[in-house]
């Protein structure tokens, strides 16, 4: 979210540029990033300008993620229980999920970081 805050201000450039310099992006909602390497540099800045947080982070973004594996498994010895485990084959993706029924985007009840993994064994 932006800053509480109207005295401050955050600068950002998607390009790996300065954000103070002459060319960039002022804060006021989420970032869409496109596809590719891209290097997010962003810089708050005070009323007084005395005072100043920068940060710089390089994202990779995919244009394709591989759907969640699913695996539903029953608790060993208690009938009325099941186990899941949510997995992809993408390295790094992010599954959001919840356990509610809503949508996992309007209100993120949990994530789950992801490394590769193969599919589940085939059951017999």
């Amino acid at each position: 979210p932006p800053p509480t805050s109207p005295a401050y201000s955050i600068r950002y450039t998607l390009d790996g540029r300065d954000p103070l310099g002459l060319s960039f992006e002022s804060y006021a909602s989420p970032i869409t990033l496109p596809v590719g390497f891209v290097r997010v540099r962003a810089v708050c800045l005070s009323p007084t300008a005395a005072g100043k947080v920068a940060m710089s982070r390089l994202f990779t973004v995919q244009d394709k993620v591989a759907a969640p594996f699913i695996d539903d498994l029953p608790i060993e010895g208690d009938a009325s229980g099941r186990e899941v485990s949510l997995r992809t084959g993408t390295a790094g993706a992010r599954i959001l999920y919840t356990t509610d029924g809503s949508d996992p985007h309007a209100g993120v009840q949990g994530t789950s970081e992801c490394a590769p993994s193969p599919p589940p064994p085939a059951r017999r």
